[in-house]
C-alpha cells in the first residue's frame, strides 16, 4: 500500500491544506483510522495526548508513534519555510 501524502510541491501549498492529515507522511491506514474518528487535521492530533489517541477506534501504539513522527516532520517543514502556517 502506498502513502496518502502528497509530498513536495503539493504539500507546500497554503497552510490550511498543509494541516490536513492527507498531506502528511502518515500511511493511509492511519489517516483513515483518524478520519473514521472525526479527526482530519494534524493540529487536532497534536493537541491530543497519547492516551486520547489510543482511545480512538483503530489507533494503536504503532499509529501513535507514526503520528508523533509526522508532527515533528511537519514542524520541521514549517520551520524551514517549506509549508506555510
Amino acid at each position: 500500500m502506498g502513502r496518502s501524502s502528497l509530498s513536495g510541491v503539493g504539500a507546500s501549498g497554503n497552510g490550511e491544506n498543509a494541516d490536513l492529515l492527507a498531506f502528511t507522511s502518515l500511511p493511509e491506514w492511519v489517516v483513515r483510522a483518524l478520519a473514521d474518528n472525526g479527526v482530519r487535521r494534524l493540529s487536532e492530533v497534536s493537541a491530543m495526548s497519547d492516551e486520547e489517541l489510543l482511545s480512538l477506534r483503530g489507533v494503536g501504539k504503532r499509529s501513535v508513534r507514526l503520528i508523533r513522527l509526522a508532527i515533528v516532520a511537519q514542524r520541521r517543514r514549517i520551520k524551514l519555510g517549506l509549508v506555510k502556517r
